[in-house]
């Protein structure tokens, strides 16, 4: 009954979203040029200084928000210090367009998926309207781009090459620190490859000190100390949830002014998470426990926006096909991905949405964590039970005349 809940609720979000296609393509357009390309605006910036050397890619003071990439992910945008904002952004759009489209067609060769046209075309209009997309196309996020390098690692996890893996989300981690989590999962199951993963680390932050100069690891490192837990409404993270939840802001009425409670419950929550995390997945099934540590890196994290969701594709997509496509907690969590974003503000001022429809992202991360819990769980009951039927059986057959 819950599975049937969760897909019609899918569909109607998937149909919603689908009737905002005109809208959405419109706002796209024109965004980007109002708000001067928003965080890709703000990389490139960073990136031209970096190139140039006459400027400081982290001023004290930023420009507009913090710059929380380090310098040596600029190497992605030097390329494109020559040209101008407006068509480096548009190159930038085609990489992670490439990116996820070649992840999602390593995804289906792996689990030997066969989509037909109609369904290819869903898969296509499902990433278009999706929240994952909104934040790439209006805001020139990397998430996209990282889907496909971490796609790589979980692949080769699932394949029995860890070292590999191991090294991927190292050199990831590297650009995005809230992957150590990640990392950390790999490593213990695989403590061999922790050299690897120091190694691999080491290098690249001693190659970006020895290009740019430790002043500019110094300003990184002071803008990642300016993240504001103000409770966005585009972050998922349990903080951010909180937040909203006990301290005002632009877009939601909060259940109460109390903003001392956010972080004493920012901890609780997090040791709970983290302590049932450990407790499921450090001998769970490569996909089930790569989901529900990627889900749980997302909610710990002090900030997470919706549309660094597009690494949890793969092994989503893969705990679902080991139920049979009846996950209820997938298909829920894809159905509040799908939903127009409006809706996470829609009935404001009420503090009651600002628990339910305010904190979309974040109970679909949640549900993600559950769907990979359960899956764990049922996979390591079946084992125990295995060779108990296995015993009842050759005591039956050996009992039949």
């Amino acid at each position: 009954m819950f599975f049937r809940i969760a897909l019609a609720g899918a569909l109607g979000a998937a149909a919603l979203a689908y009737a905002t296609i005109p809208a959405r393509v419109a706002e796209y357009i024109h965004h980007d040029t109002v708000h001067e390309w928003d965080d890709f605006g703000i990389f490139f910036r960073t990136a031209t200084c970096l190139a140039r050397g006459q400027c400081d890619p982290y001023p004290s003071i930023p420009r507009q928000f913090p710059n929380l990439n380090p310098p040596h992910f600029h190497w992605l945008l030097l390329p494109f210090t020559g040209l101008d904002v407006e068509p480096a952004s548009r190159i930038w759009l085609l990489l992670s367009a490439a990116s996820v489209t070649w992840s999602v067609i390593r995804i289906f060769g792996a689990l030997n998926i066969a989509a037909s046209p109609v369904g290819t075309l869903g898969i296509v209009l499902a990433g278009l309207v999706s929240s994952l997309s909104w934040g790439i196309v209006t805001y020139g996020q990397v998430y996209a781009i990282l889907m496909w390098p971490t796609t790589e690692a979980w692949l080769a996890a699932r394949t029995g090459r860890a070292h590999v893996a191991v090294v991927i989300i190292a050199l990831v981690a590297t650009v995005k620190p809230i992957y150590v989590l990640p990392l950390a999962w790999l490593i213990y199951r695989t403590p061999s490859a922790l050299t690897a993963a120091a190694g691999a680390m080491l290098t690249v932050e001693l190659i970006g000190v020895m290009e740019f100069g430790l002043d500019a690891y110094r300003g990184w490192l002071r803008h990642l100390s300016m993240v504001s837990t103000a409770g966005h409404w585009a972050d998922g993270s349990i903080v951010s949830m909180l937040g909203r939840m006990f301290s005002p802001t632009p877009w939601m009425m909060p259940l109460a002014d109390a903003p001392f409670l956010i972080r004493p419950l920012w901890g609780v929550l997090a040791a709970v998470l983290v302590v049932d995390l450990w407790r499921w997945s450090r001998r769970s099934p490569i996909d089930a426990g790569w989901l529900g540590v990627l889900a749980a890196m997302l909610l710990l994290s002090p900030r997470a926006w919706m549309f660094s969701s597009w690494p949890l594709i793969g092994p989503a997509i893969a705990v679902a096909q080991q139920t049979q496509w009846r996950s209820a907690g997938i298909v829920l969590a894809a159905g509040l991905l799908l939903l127009p974003i409006e809706l996470t503000w829609a009935g404001q001022p009420n503090a009651a949405l600002t628990l339910l429809n305010g904190s979309i992202y974040t109970w679909a991360w949640c549900c993600l964590y559950a769907a990979a819990r359960r899956s764990a769980t049922v996979t390591a009951a079946n084992r125990q039970m295995r060779p108990h039927v296995l015993a009842e059986e050759m005591t039956t057959l050996a009992s039949t005349p």
